[in-house]
């Protein structure tokens, strides 16, 4: 084995542990986003209040199906 390839197989296995450290930071890299248990129970609170300031919808007559059926055989006839 010559020098060169003790080198590249020193470098080979310096880098793997390297990349290796870089996946255990970013494992948990995102860890502190994470709401508490309180800030959800905040969060729901603030949108059912939200949605009870917001008008609720009604039904606004039924539909007319004679009126429908009368409005579709004319496009038929024409």
């Amino acid at each position: 084995m010559s020098d060169d390839d003790w080198e590249n197989a020193v470098d080979d296995i310096v880098e793997d542990k390297f990349k290796e450290e870089v996946k255990i930071e970013t494992k948990f890299a995102n860890e502190d986003t994470y709401d508490s248990d309180e800030e959800k129970k905040k969060k729901e609170e603030e949108k059912k209040k939200v949605e009870s300031t917001q008008p609720v919808r009604t039904k606004t007559g039924g539909k007319d199906y004679d009126k429908m059926f009368d409005e579709k055989q004319k496009k038929k006839s024409l």
